[in-house]
């Protein structure tokens, strides 16, 4: 029987290493480096890495597992491993390269072979069931670097979503037992903008520490868990701190950071919108007073998404304003036919308006808007792409801004928004390129970002 096993690992992998089995716990030596090291138990058992003291860079070690406890790979202070232990379930594998970082040993681990082919299988959480794993495609992810602490849209429908009194298996009416973790069942942050418990239908944002441009991302969704009677969302921590408003605009006008930089309704409807279900404007507007103080007019990114109903009037998507001479604005020129988005500074008014004739339409367009006065940079965006030229020379802003800021018309009330608008989203940076067409990417069409691992 035990050689029967041992063939297991070897049609896995090559023959020509040291094979170390082992049926306890076990401390791993130096020695072992390079080896094939085998757990072969019925019950859980933990192997613990090497503390090194001198240079094994490079080196391997393997593990595998051959019955039907679980193998937990520790080690001493002095490793890294991001805080994880790797759990390997019955028949499988995981290679470990360790690193040298620094002449006392500390290390880290540069590589894990096994994860990578879905060898290394942590399972759910504890206290919940059921799991699926989704992969974010890094071909999705614009630009050759790393994009840090992104907001993901996450917008799935599927059968076991559904509570249980619905044929589904989430144990809570209200989903609040659907977590969400990286793939080493760290939790990660989210909030969740819409659960319906009769389809499983979720739709939530979910904060990605570290978004991989050159390889894929893995996230897990943990669900059913009988304990869980309150929400475990962290609402404001999906957001960075320079976000200093987001409004998902689904059922209400609030803020979702920690601003609390809460809109109030003058009169707009829900309706079904982007993402999920957003604002109706229609001779009415939302006042965003609140978000005034936190707004950088030297540099920042404003960014919606926008239907047109009608293209018979100018219309104000929005108007940051401290006079005639100083304000940010987004708005449809009825003359040009164009949306035109920009900032006038000192007089200047520097804008870059779409060549596209804008016609009225119910489909979603993303417009977005940054500045940067260190940089000498406005830039404007159309679902997702730069579109026009960098403008320089955008002179200093002068003034303070207005106390009445309003979304859906101008700071004093006129040239209303004709539309519906979804999803906007206020920072006191200008975001990059990258993020911009990675965010579009995302929220444009969720299932091509990300597909069932």
């Amino acid at each position: 029987m035990a050689f029967k096993k041992l063939a297991f690992w070897e049609r896995i992998h090559a023959q020509q290493f040291e094979v170390l089995t082992k049926t306890d716990n076990y401390t791993i030596t130096t020695n072992d480096l390079s080896k094939i090291i085998i757990l072969d138990s019925a019950t859980d058992k933990t192997f613990t890495l090497p503390n090194l003291v001198t240079s094994y860079e490079g080196k391997r070690i393997r593990f595998a597992t051959i019955n039907t406890g679980k193998l937990i790979i520790e080690a001493y202070e002095g490793l890294y491993i991001d805080n994880v232990e790797y759990i390997l379930v019955t028949d499988t594998y995981c290679i470990i390269e360790l690193l040298v970082i620094d002449t006392t040993g500390n290390c880290i681990i540069s590589s894990t072979e096994g994860k990578s082919s879905n060898s290394v299988e942590l399972g759910p959480i504890d206290g919940y069931s059921y799991y699926r794993q989704f992969t974010i495609l890094s071909d999705m992810v614009s630009g050759s670097s790393d994009i840090t602490d992104f907001p993901l849209v996450f917008k799935k429908t599927w059968d076991d979503l559904r509570y249980t009194g619905s044929g589904g298996y989430v144990t809570n009416s209200s989903g609040y037992d659907i977590v969400f973790s990286d793939e080493f069942n760290q939790l990660l942050d989210f909030e969740v903008e819409k659960y319906t418990n009769t389809t499983g239908e979720i739709i939530a944002h979910v904060r990605i520490p570290i978004l991989k441009c050159n390889e894929d991302t893995i996230i897990k969704v943990h669900y059913s868990n009988s304990s869980i009677s309150s929400s475990q969302e962290s609402i404001t921590d999906v957001w960075d701190s320079n976000f200093i408003g987001v409004y998902h605009l689904d059922g209400d006008v609030l803020d979702s950071t920690d601003n609390d930089n809460d809109g109030t309704d003058q009169g707009t409807s829900d309706v079904s919108g982007k993402v999920s279900n957003c604002r109706s404007f229609s001779d009415d507007y939302i006042q965003l007073d609140a978000v005034v103080g936190d707004i950088d007019i030297t540099k920042g990114t404003l960014t919606a998404w926008i239907t047109i109903d009608t293209t018979s009037d100018d219309q104000q998507l929005w108007q940051l304003y401290a006079d005639a001479d100083n304000q940010i604005y987004t708005k449809y020129t009825n003359s040009t036919n164009t949306f035109r988005m920009g900032r006038i500074a000192g007089g200047t008014d520097k804008y870059v308006e779409t060549t596209v004739i804008v016609e009225a339409s119910s489909e979603f367009r993303k417009v977005t808007l940054t500045w940067d006065e260190v940089e000498d940079e406005l830039k404007v965006y159309l679902d997702g792409e730069q579109i026009g030229s960098t403008q320089t020379s955008i002179d200093t802003f002068s003034g303070s801004l207005n106390a009445s800021t309003n979304l859906g018309a101008t700071y004093d009330e006129n040239s209303t928004w004709e539309g519906d608008v979804d999803e906007v989203r206020i920072s006191d940076i200008a975001r990059s390129a990258d993020w911009e067409l990675t965010e579009f990417f995302n929220q444009d069409n969720p299932d091509k970002f990300y597909t069932l691992a």
